[in-house]
């Protein structure tokens, strides 16, 4: 069973760009995506049995995809999305990372703000025909280390 609450992507002016429902009681720990307009723009779900740490990412036009944890990277992690050809390198848990798609070029970038009062986050993202993928990357990312922090305990 798991218990999560709501994740919120904001713009600069604090308007809510994208929102990740969790169930508050689930047995899939399945997380709904839905944009500003609160139409769904994906699902995460879990996978219960896995040897790496491995969510499964369904978008609203049917393409499906997992995003793996993968093991043996000492200095900072590394997250793949096979069937995309995605890479996700840096500090995944303090949140500053980069995405690459297949040709290596960067697709996305999230990292803290220079000069910010309140701990602020920063989301770049340089190819704008993959942003409603790279947010649901971001949300599943984010779901995996709560779940990597909960397990620590």
């Amino acid at each position: 069973m798991s218990v999560h609450g709501d994740m919120k992507l904001t713009d600069s002016k604090g308007k809510m760009m994208y929102l990740a429902r969790g169930k508050m009681l689930s047995v899939t720990d399945k997380v709904e995506v839905v944009n500003g307009q609160g139409d769904k723009i994906g699902t995460i779900v879990k996978k219960p049995i896995s040897v790496h740490n491995r969510h499964t990412v369904t978008l609203k036009d049917g393409t499906k995809f997992d995003v793996t944890n993968q093991w043996m990277h000492v200095i900072q992690d590394v997250f793949s999305i096979e069937e995309l050809g995605w890479k996700i390198k840096g500090d995944i848990l303090g949140l500053s990372f980069d995405i690459y798609d297949q040709e290596k070029r960067m697709i996305a970038h999230m990292g803290v703000r220079a000069l910010s009062l309140h701990d602020k986050h920063s989301l770049d993202i340089y190819q704008k025909d993959q942003e409603e993928k790279v947010v649901v990357v971001i949300f599943a990312l984010l779901h995996m280390m709560a779940d990597r922090e909960k397990n620590k305990k």
